[in-house]
């Protein structure tokens, strides 16, 4: 039996009429959501109910697992286990073809209402094994989004595991991928001090599953022999962070973070935990110790179904090293960000998420072209359309000044810090056709009224995000990331502010220091604080849904065992904790350029 849903096929061939697999009554909510809403109104929505269930099936936030992937565009995927369509509509969008497999026919339902527009779904409800049994198509890619783990309740037979795995394989083209997405048994989060995802017990994957059956995660090594093993080539880790339910960042072996990255590890929005230790500061010791791919809470990794005419590392030839997934902001600015490598050289592309945001990101052609920057050797890295709403830069190699600035005030070699403050004050000072700041409607909407800067140097079509992190010296002086800039004028002086606001190294330095930073580059102590309620605004105006912001409304509580270092402390003053706050986000978005 099949039926049309919008645009969606839903075929029932397979359904026993009954569904096997619920979250609850939940799920007649999510129904009557996505039946009455659109998806832009599922982040008020989020907002409003607090419910971890339904900010887990309709964040867009769960796309960035994949919405970054390099998908042949005329591809056919299987998606096994579609569930609520979280992904479903997010593959469709980059390929021909979509096969959604799914045991329940009330999630399929919500899937297919909240995905009707599109003609390239078809979702069949029934048990993956009887479907799988009479499926003819073989199929470029297979998805295993959250679904390995629980290959032991559906596959019979003791080695449940290696047998789903080679069903996978028999589904897939010769050369064929499948894509998986699992939570790493090892994942750091739980020694930390959270509950292990599928069973909600404190250190159950950890300690080996010892009361647990039907569902288990592996670690990177376990996984890795699982998938040889089972047959597979040329398999490919990936790390997704937080994890991969919620990322915001995709890394990978050859582009791992650095240290003071991983800011954002209290995101167990669905149960309580403990505070063992401050993962941010383990997180650093790992990655001293080159163990940050092992302990990475989540894993994505692409594996291929051998291909016997041909060395299926050799296809694909476009390797993804690192995504940044920036849709928790208003419709007008989400994008993702890529470098990759093609044919041996990197790239570095920008790719506007939905219609809205074409524009915001191919701002940035004009400002390559024509950069505002006077002083010798400042040149922006060039920039060209590769297609609608997406642009390209290639990968510039050399010293960041960020890295250049943290090794001297590692090193306390206080001269050659300030020689490159100085370095970046005149760069950004030293721009064309400067004029007095008068502030513009359009400025106030984003960052607010401040009469007090009337008449300051300022500049239009000035990149916003001249950070440290964001140059890079080798033969020029490169500006990597410009993707802020405005037609009306913005103070110059803001923009040094906010430079050395972002850089997290100069801001830990010794008050003194800081006060003598400060007064070199000529920013008082009050025009300090008009420009952080000027970042504060900024920020407020971009981001749309943040969940950073909406993690502490959840009705999810906090255990501290750590002893010292968390005693209750005074209240921070608003502005020293919205500082804070703006701080730990945007370096999250910046640092990576």
């Amino acid at each position: 039996m099949v039926e049309k849903i919008g645009q969606v096929v839903m075929n029932y061939d397979y359904y026993s009429g009954t569904d096997l697999y619920s979250d609850g009554d939940i799920e007649d909510t999510l129904l009557e959501i996505v039946k009455n809403h659109e998806k832009c109104e599922f982040p008020e929505i989020i907002v409003e109910s607090k419910s971890w269930p339904i900010l887990y099936h309709l964040s867009e936030v769960r796309t960035n697992i994949l919405n970054w992937y390099p998908f042949e565009k005329d591809a056919h995927v299987l998606e096994v286990g579609a569930g609520c369509g979280a992904i479903t509509g997010a593959i469709a969008e980059k390929v021909e073809k979509v096969t959604a497999v799914d045991l329940s026919k009330r999630r399929s339902l919500i899937n297919a209402y909240r995905n009707k527009e599109k003609d390239n779904i078809e979702i069949m409800v029934g048990n993956f094994n009887d479907i799988a049994a009479g499926l003819t198509e073989k199929f470029d890619y297979v998805t295993l989004i959250g679904v390995l783990e629980y290959g032991e309740c559906y596959i019979p037979g003791e080695d449940a595991y290696h047998t789903f795995l080679k069903k996978i394989a028999g589904l897939l083209k010769p050369g064929g991928k499948v894509l998986i997405a699992i939570e790493n048994q090892l994942g750091l989060k739980y020694f930390a001090g959270c509950r292990e995802d599928h069973v909600g017990k404190y250190f159950e994957g950890i300690e080996g599953y010892r009361t647990t059956t039907g569902v288990k995660t592996f670690s990177r090594k376990v996984l890795r022999t699982l998938l040889e093993e089972s047959g597979y080539e040329a398999i490919q880790f990936a790390y997704p962070y937080p994890d991969y339910k919620l990322p915001t960042t995709i890394y990978s072996d050859a582009f791992l973070p650095v240290k003071g990255e991983l800011v954002d590890n209290m995101r167990n929005f669905d149960a309580d935990r403990m505070i063992l230790f401050e993962e941010t500061k383990v997180w650093d010791t790992l990655m001293d110790a080159g163990l940050f791919a092992d302990f990475s809470n989540s894993f994505f990794v692409e594996a291929a179904n051998p291909d016997r005419e041909s060395d299926v590392s050799e296809k694909n030839m476009q390797k993804t090293l690192f995504a940044k997934c920036s849709v928790e902001r208003k419709e007008n600015y989400k994008i993702i960000t890529r470098i990759f490598e093609e044919n041996g050289q990197k790239m570095v592309e920008k790719t506007a998420v939905g219609e809205k945001a074409k524009a915001h990101v191919e701002r940035m052609l004009a400002f390559s072209k024509n950069s505002p920057y006077t002083m010798d050797k400042v040149q922006p890295v060039p920039c060209e359309k590769v297609g609608d709403g997406r642009v390209r830069f290639p990968y510039v190699d050399g010293q960041r000044l960020d890295k250049i600035i943290d090794e001297a005030v590692k090193q306390k070699k206080w001269d050659v810090v300030w020689k490159n403050v100085i370095l970046l004050k005149n760069i950004i000072m030293n721009v064309r056709e400067k004029e007095s700041f008068h502030a513009t409607e359009a400025f106030c909407e984003i960052f607010g009224e401040v009469p007090e800067l009337e008449g300051y140097e300022a500049a239009r079509n000035v990149s916003l995000d001249m950070v440290s992190a964001n140059i890079v010296l080798s033969d020029a002086i490169h500006i990597l990331d410009y993707e802020w800039t405005f037609d009306f004028a913005v103070p110059l002086k803001f923009i040094l502010y906010r430079s050395i606001l972002l850089n997290g190294t100069l801001n830990v330095i010794p008050a003194e220091k800081k006060e003598y930073l400060m007064q070199m580059v000529g920013i008082s102590p009050k025009e300090c604080e008009i420009f952080l309620q000027m970042e504060i605004a900024f920020q407020t105006f971009v981001t749309g849904v943040s969940l950073n912001n909406l993690y502490p409304e959840m009705p999810t509580k906090h255990t501290v065992v750590k002893e010292e270092n968390y005693q209750e402390k005074p209240r921070r003053s608003l502005l020293r904790r919205a500082a804070g706050k703006v701080k730990r986000t945007a370096l999250s978005v910046l640092r990576r350029g």
